[in-house]
């Protein structure tokens, strides 16, 4: 009989420390496979329920026996305790990690819904939910009010989320799109009816929302153009973050305002690409003035028009430089000259002034390069080829310079290079 009570205390602790071990090493992953490990380490528990409460009175164990939370390892004693302590420790370690895996699980779901990630929220609770059933006294009164508090969780963040929109600006939209937040309630609407009823809420808040915003450009329509304008566009990217249902509806009902506010500007754009076209410069200062009258000095109208002129000072500014590389100098000068001219409409941006400048400036550096190879004639290391063309450069930037000043009070190279280019030729001969 001892031995065979030896045995069963050898056997039953291992199960013991069995269990124990998959209470530890079960996944924090909560799907299909995590109820199915919970519920067989919820049948080793009834197992060793059931062995404390028919066998283990009659049995003792060393104090080796004792399973420790602290330890994986087994405490060594001679002195025996009663085998019924040594698996209670047991069931409250597996019961303690079951409980610590929910309630985790639970901060996580937390975590889910606030950010609208219903259906994973729903998943999941479902999860949770029947390992709650089916564990039962295995688990604390802690890991189970969470799961039975789920409702009331989900309940709130609802909530939130239809009184974000009740005040939200069109502007914010943009930042919020409630199509993404349709994308997540639509996949669990046909699961959860107190989502699908939040939903409904907030399209109908978003559809007053738009609605009065649609109200309000109609109002202004005895205001400046730059207003509804501004009103439109604002509602154009606002409805761009509507799911598609409300976009169609909406967009349907801005259509009328829309067609006749592209009507008053279609002409003033035209004008305005073809003076950039034709390098009109005066002319496009003279609307950039008007626009500012018009609409003030941070209108979008004017922002596009800036950025339209910056450009076009850009692309000039590529082209001086790969005529410089083609060393098509007098081609060149011609862009450096139209360059100079939209140098006035610095003035209305920075970017456009600092652009124009650099422009300028490598033209002044080709110069200065070209001049500083000729003066160092007595170089060992002098290249002919290098030679011939800056001799070609002050040479076209000479007949530049007459040829300009034949038209104009000064040429605009001693603008540029601070010099005559002929005194700089001329010294450079003798």
């Amino acid at each position: 009989i001892g031995r065979v009570s030896q045995y069963l205390c050898s056997m039953l602790t291992a199960y013991a420390e069995e269990v124990r071990m998959k209470s530890i090493l079960l996944s924090e992953n909560i799907e299909e496979s995590w109820l199915n490990a919970t519920l067989q380490i919820n049948i080793n528990l009834n197992h060793l329920r059931d062995a404390r409460k028919h066998l283990l009175q009659y049995l003792t164990f060393p104090r080796q026996s004792t399973v420790s939370h602290s330890s994986s390892s087994l405490s060594t004693s001679s002195e025996d305790i009663d085998a019924s302590d040594t698996y209670k420790q047991c069931l409250d370690f597996v019961k303690d990690q079951l409980s610590f895996r929910i309630i985790k699980a639970m901060d996580y779901i937390g975590g889910s819904i606030a950010n609208c990630h219903f259906y994973e929220a729903n998943q999941k609770i479902s999860v949770i939910s029947r390992a709650k059933d089916i564990l039962g006294q295995n688990l604390s009164e802690e890991a189970i009010k969470r799961v039975n508090r789920f409702p009331q969780d989900l309940q709130a963040a609802l909530k939130i989320q239809e009184d974000k929109y009740q005040n939200m600006d069109l502007t914010t939209y943009t930042y919020c799109p409630p199509k993404d937040h349709y994308e997540r309630f639509s996949k669990v609407m046909q699961q959860n009816q107190e989502c699908e009823q939040t939903w409904r809420n907030i399209e109908t808040i978003i559809r007053n929302r738009f609605r009065q915003e649609l109200q309000s450009i109609k109002e202004s329509s005895r205001s400046s153009p730059d207003i509804r304008i501004a009103s439109i566009r604002k509602f154009e990217l606002a409805v761009k973050s509507l799911p598609d249902n409300l976009q169609l509806e909406l967009s349907t009902e801005l259509n009328d305002i829309k067609l006749s506010i592209e009507q008053e500007n279609k002409d003033q754009k035209y004008q305005f690409e073809e003076a950039l076209a034709n390098h009109n410069t005066e002319r496009l200062d003279e609307m950039l003035g008007d626009i500012i009258k018009r609409e003030g000095s941070y209108s979008n109208t004017l922002k596009n028009n800036q950025n339209a002129i910056l450009e076009q000072v850009q692309t000039i500014r590529t082209q001086i430089e790969c005529l410089y590389n083609q060393k098509d100098i007098e081609s060149m000068l011609n862009s450096t000259h139209q360059l100079l001219r939209y140098k006035p409409l610095g003035s209305r941006q920075t970017q456009i002034r600092d652009a124009i400048q650099l422009g300028l400036q490598q033209v002044k550096t080709n110069y200065i390069r070209a001049c500083s190879n000729l003066s160092d004639l007595s170089s060992i290391n002098t290249d002919n080829e290098k030679l011939n063309f800056s001799y070609f450069i002050l040479v076209e930037f000479s007949k530049s310079h007459d040829h300009h000043k034949l038209s104009e009070s000064e040429s605009f190279l001693s603008e540029i290079l601070g010099l005559n280019p002929n005194d700089k030729l001329h010294d450079l001969k003798q």
